[in-house]
């Protein structure tokens, strides 16, 4: 697939929402609708995810889905299940996927060592003990995504000293894989998270490709640059496009003309007012580092610590403990529902009727949780751009 040159596909945050249609029609414009239509109309997947946070990557298929329908109506994904750790995740997964996908398990955290090859667990949703296992319907391929604990493979967390805290709990998870029925794996990860691992586990058995992509690659202005692993079984699945995902999401990019300052978009909200200590700490970062318009302020930028929007006037990739990143020109702090914008997660009604995906369900979260669900997020463009390119050119032996 050929590179655009220089394409612009998001003016606006409202056009970020927007992505799985233009993805779909740059497709259409390399192969041509008519391939784009036969691939799509084979795509029947039963999805189920693992610690992909408040639905990032069921987002992702959803949109796709409804965008895909222009070209090949009933194609898709069944979402059988989801696994995740935070129970204000879980309470998030229940109202917000619920009246689509009432057959969607929810199930509670199962990363203690002893519950790792557990058949069945309890469902947040169905009041009961449920497979945890996808299992394959009639014609459909079984695919599974998930997002391992982070901490264990980020600078951050051998700094600190956690690394393997969480390890031996996902190696396990891959001897679950192979004796499952599922066919095709996905795997999102800070880019530390090494391709070896997975195929050290999974054996020949498996064929798997790698890509990294942040945000900014496809046009939008944040940071979250992750490696997203593929992984098939070879027996059952072959790879059949006319491309490797690498250059699939490579034709994808877009050039960014927004910047962080797009993302503070909730123009009614008051300005924050600061405690003695973040309004030391701003007026210090005034002198010291004058060049951030949006520092974050639980960053002591006296302590050599300072951190903003990146060079290129991005949103900075959020952490869990993201809650004060502030708009020296708005004078307030990005609102958690901004945040969550930042990955296209959709947070009001018009977000959601646009991206064609149920916005999320937040009243019983409070600011904190969803700071917690930001940094924890998924990017759901840069999901949706390895889902749709696994949806293309895998198929069936």
């Amino acid at each position: 697939m050929a590179r655009d040159v220089d394409p612009v596909r998001f003016r606006s945050i409202a056009d970020t929402y927007k992505w799985a249609s233009l993805f779909l029609e740059r497709v259409a414009t390399c192969f041509g609708q008519d391939w784009l239509t036969q691939r799509l109309a084979r795509w029947s997947w039963n999805l189920s995810t693992c610690f992909t946070g408040v639905g990032c990557a069921e987002q992702a298929a959803i949109s796709l889905q409804n965008a895909a329908a222009k070209y090949a109506p009933g194609c898709g994904v069944a979402i059988k299940s989801a696994i995740e750790i935070d129970k204000a995740c879980q309470d998030v997964l229940l109202s917000t996927y619920g009246p689509e996908h009432p057959g969607q398990c929810i199930f509670e955290d199962i990363t203690k060592i002893d519950l790792v090859h557990q058949r069945t667990c309890y469902c947040q949703r169905h009041h009961k003990m449920c497979e945890l296992q996808p299992q394959s319907g009639e014609g459909n391929m079984a695919e599974w995504l998930q997002g391992p604990v982070c901490i264990d493979y980020s600078m951050m967390g051998k700094r600190q000293g956690q690394h393997g805290k969480y390890h031996q709990t996902h190696v396990s998870y891959f001897s679950n894989m192979k004796a499952s029925k599922n066919s095709i794996l996905l795997i999102e990860n800070v880019t530390e998270y090494e391709e070896a691992l997975v195929k050290k586990e999974l054996g020949p058995a498996w064929t798997l490709v790698s890509t990294r992509m942040d945000p900014r690659c496809l046009g939008l202005p944040c940071s979250r640059a992750r490696v997203f692993i593929v992984g098939w079984k070879v027996q059952e699945i072959r790879w059949t496009a006319p491309f490797a995902l690498s250059s699939f999401v490579g034709a994808l990019c877009s050039k960014v003309v927004m910047n962080a300052g797009d993302y503070y978009w909730m123009k009614s909200l008051p300005q924050t007012m600061l405690t003695p200590s973040a309004a030391d700490n701003l007026e210090a970062y005034k002198k010291m580092y004058p060049k951030f318009k949006y520092p974050d302020l639980t960053q002591s930028c006296k302590n050599g610590r300072a951190r903003g929007e990146t060079k290129d006037g991005c949103l900075p990739t959020l952490t869990t403990h993201t809650g004060q990143l502030y708009s020296q020109e708005m004078k307030r702090y990005l609102h958690p529902h901004e945040a969550l914008s930042s990955h296209c997660l959709p947070v009001t009604a018009k977000q959601a009727k646009i991206s064609s995906s149920p916005k999320l369900e937040l009243e019983d979260a409070c600011k904190t949780a969803q700071i917690r669900f930001a940094g924890n997020a998924m990017s759901v463009p840069c999901v949706g751009a390895v889902l749709l390119c696994c949806a293309l050119a895998l198929q069936k032996v």
